[in-house]
């Protein structure tokens, strides 16, 4: 330890002295070279607006949108009623803040085509990877595990 603390040629995340000679800190190399913790692996999905409705989806290589929601056992939970609304403090609808996206220009022909770019855009959900769990989705309380 002491050995590495007068290190003063040392260079990289490695070395005490380049942490107080270098500028590379300042950017996302260090978390890349030396992880804080390892962690399962990721999904991204979108929550694409097709025909009406929302669609969780996977972005292919290509950039296409392929529904996914189905293999991973995700379910979209139906609407809340009115008495479960009445008593949160914030409502949110997905729909609502797509059509908020669009311009005032927007002819009403292109709105759903419009708002489905805006989805593939702002509608991006990360979880961990979890085969054997299922999950539902609602705009109320996002993405959230079932009960078995």
């Amino acid at each position: 330890m002491n050995n590495s603390l007068t290190q003063y040629q040392a260079k990289g995340p490695q070395g005490l002295q380049a942490w107080l000679t270098e500028c590379w800190w300042l950017t996302a190399v260090p978390q890349q070279l030396n992880r804080f913790r390892e962690s399962s692996p990721d999904i991204t999905l979108y929550l694409v607006w097709q025909d009406g409705e929302a669609a969780l989806c996977e972005k292919t290589e290509r950039g296409e949108f392929i529904p996914f929601a189905e293999r991973q056992n995700i379910k979209i939970m139906s609407p809340l009623t009115d008495e479960v609304k009445s008593r949160l403090w914030l409502e949110r609808d997905y729909e609502t803040a797509l059509r908020r996206l669009l311009d005032s220009d927007t002819e009403e022909s292109q709105e759903e085509q419009v708002i489905n770019k805006k989805s593939k855009r702002y509608g991006e959900v990360t979880f961990p990877e979890n085969k054997d769990q299922g999950f539902f989705y609602s705009d109320q309380f996002g993405l959230f595990p079932r009960n078995r």
